[in-house]
């Protein structure tokens, strides 16, 4: 669904992109709270609030969101998919840093990250949407890691946190006459937040469905599935231009998330006869 939501984006490019990314907010935030409300549990959600420990989590990821979506709604408006794609390969390499590496998998991120520094030696400034992508995917993770928050509250509450800021953003694009609800729209513009709610939330909430039912290596297939086919629209589809310096670094990136896999198979078939024997001694 990831996929289709390239083209989506493009659909809207006569808008300003960042009018699109809290119209995103806001519509994200509503189809939120209407599917909370349909399972009873708004209550519950509200009550989340009151404690400052958990404000300061849900606007802490609330920002993170916001820099990830910023990149994921206008790089594909501005013809940058590659970068958004180079970006989503090296987010999964940044969490491997936070556990203990064998040596193999020093060398899986070792090899990604070198693919980063040819980007940034050769762009001459900062790749801003590869390095703004990479690093709020990773402190979304941290943030979100360990939290008793249930994947839907915590969707919500990250959303709503920023509500007031993508409200007033928006607003003042309406003001000006460049939103959906300018003089002249008409219902193809009324009814867009809808769809860009659904374009943002659903693959989201499939997702979080997937993550609890899907083997790790399967799961981690899928990570890699969507900015590669991101990739592929972006150089096919879309003939966005991919030099020399952008091929290094992803045979790099490519190579490093590889080895990776294959020592997490590796370690995977190692340890199945061992669980298999604490079952079979249960």
């Amino acid at each position: 669904m990831w996929m289709f939501a390239i083209p989506f984006w493009k659909l809207f490019t006569d808008y300003p992109s960042f009018y699109i990314l809290n119209i995103r907010f806001i519509s994200s935030s509503l189809f939120m709270l209407a599917l909370l409300a349909v399972h009873g549990e708004l209550g519950e959600f509200f009550r989340l609030f009151q404690t400052k420990k958990n404000r300061l989590l849900f606007l802490s990821a609330g920002m993170a969101l916001y820099g990830n979506w910023l990149c994921n709604t206008v790089a594909p408006m501005i013809d940058q998919l590659l970068e958004v794609s180079i970006g989503q390969y090296l987010s999964p390499i940044l969490l491997i840093f936070l556990g203990r590496l064998s040596p193999i998998q020093w060398v899986s991120s070792l090899l990604a990250l070198s693919g980063l520094l040819v980007i940034l030696i050769s762009y001459g400034s900062i790749p801003w949407i590869i390095l703004l992508v990479s690093s709020t995917f990773f402190v979304l993770t941290m943030l979100l890691k360990g939290t008793t928050v249930s994947a839907v509250q915590m969707t919500a509450a990250q959303l709503l946190a920023l509500d007031p800021l993508a409200i007033c953003l928006a607003l003042r694009y309406e003001a000006a006459g460049q939103g959906f609800y300018s003089p002249g729209s008409g219902p193809a513009q009324w009814f867009s937040p809808i769809a860009i709610a659904c374009v943002s939330i659903l693959p989201m909430l499939l997702f979080n469905k997937a993550v609890k039912q899907l083997p790790s290596i399967t799961l981690g297939f899928f990570q890699y599935l969507g900015p590669t086919l991101s990739m592929v629209m972006g150089v096919f589809v879309y003939q966005e231009e991919l030099d020399i310096s952008k091929l290094l670094a992803l045979a790099l990136i490519w190579l490093g998330i590889a080895i990776y896999i294959v020592s997490q198979v590796q370690e995977e078939r190692m340890s199945a006869p061992s669980k298999a024997a604490n079952r079979f001694g249960k």
